[in-house]
């Protein structure tokens, strides 16, 4: 995906390179240009202009008040008289209703998308989020593995296959390997790292933001599972329903833990 970025504080910037990251093309705007120079290392292309940065189309903002963003918007060069006709306007600033209802209007009078998607938090809530969504994907992975396997897909890594002499063959047909809970405990390991690194992050969620970082709980609960059947994900254990599963979200809810 091609996109522009204009507004690059701690939030936008975290943002920036995120997409990055994630192999999107993104063409940043500051108006201190040398926030914007500081991503170049990361593959982020500068634009000089807000114009230039609405070329692809899509074009996020994540800038301080209404006020700031009105300035980008209206006026000669700004987000409404740049974006193409069909494209695409995403706020991710926190902005007033009565603006973002205005926002809607202009630009569907101008054949364009207005989209407000406020990002709530801190850069530390937002790595939080980041390092809790890898390790639900993870223990999720592990726990799907062995229908996974059935299908005859391989779902082990080839480098932690390896360390853990696994057959790639092997990884795929699923139970009766001997290395395969050295592969799962490596992978359950990682994600464990990321709950423990989301966690130190505690402090920069807020309650508002705490529902988001929930599945945390289940992750937590899935690994210790895992562990306790020896890192087989084959023992039939693993297949029964977490009876307390709703109980410990309410009560991480309630204590505003995750």
């Amino acid at each position: 995906m091609d996109a522009g970025l204009i507004g690059l504080g701690n939030m936008g910037a975290g943002i920036a390179r995120s997409l990055l990251r994630a192999g999107h093309h993104v063409t940043v705007y500051n108006r201190t240009s040398a926030r914007a120079d500081a991503l170049r290392s990361d593959g982020a292309a500068v634009a000089t202009t807000v114009a230039e940065a609405c070329r692809a189309g899509i074009v996020l903002t994540m800038v301080a008040d209404d006020a700031a963003l009105e300035s980008t918007v209206y006026g000669d060069g700004g987000i409404l008289s740049a974006l193409p006709r069909g494209g695409v306007h995403v706020s991710l600033s926190t902005i007033s209703t009565a603006l973002s209802e205005r926002l809607a209007a202009a630009h569907a009078k101008a054949g364009q998308d207005f989209l407000a998607a406020p990002v709530f938090g801190r850069p530390e809530a937002a790595e939080a989020g980041r390092h809790v969504g890898i390790a639900y994907a993870l223990a999720g992975l592990l726990r799907a593995l062995p229908v996974l396997t059935a299908s005859g897909r391989r779902v082990i890594p080839a480098d932690i296959a390896a360390r853990a002499g696994l057959d790639l063959d092997d990884g795929r047909r699923g139970r009766g390997s001997s290395a395969l809970p050295a592969a799962v405990a490596e992978i359950a390991a990682a994600a464990e790292d990321h709950l423990q690194a989301a966690q130190k992050r505690r402090g920069a969620v807020t309650r508002a933001a705490l529902p988001a970082l929930l599945p945390a709980v289940v992750a937590q609960q899935s690994l210790k599972r895992l562990r306790h059947a020896g890192y087989d994900p084959f023992d039939p254990a693993l297949a029964r329903v977490d009876p307390l599963q709703s109980w410990r979200l309410t009560m991480a809810a309630l204590r505003g833990r995750f």
